[in-house]
């Protein structure tokens, strides 16, 4: 049952990922963190 569960989440989770990487291209989140990871860096 729970292996069921686990692959409905794992689904799930692909959905989400494929309808934000539309939204905001995987390069996007990349320069954002890189950035974010800067800016701590300076602080």
């Amino acid at each position: 049952m729970s292996i069921i569960i686990d692959n409905l989440q794992n689904q799930l989770k692909e959905h989400q990922n494929h309808r934000l990487s539309k939204i905001f291209p995987q390069h996007f989140w990349v320069d954002a963190v890189v950035s974010w990871l800067t800016l701590q860096d300076l602080i």
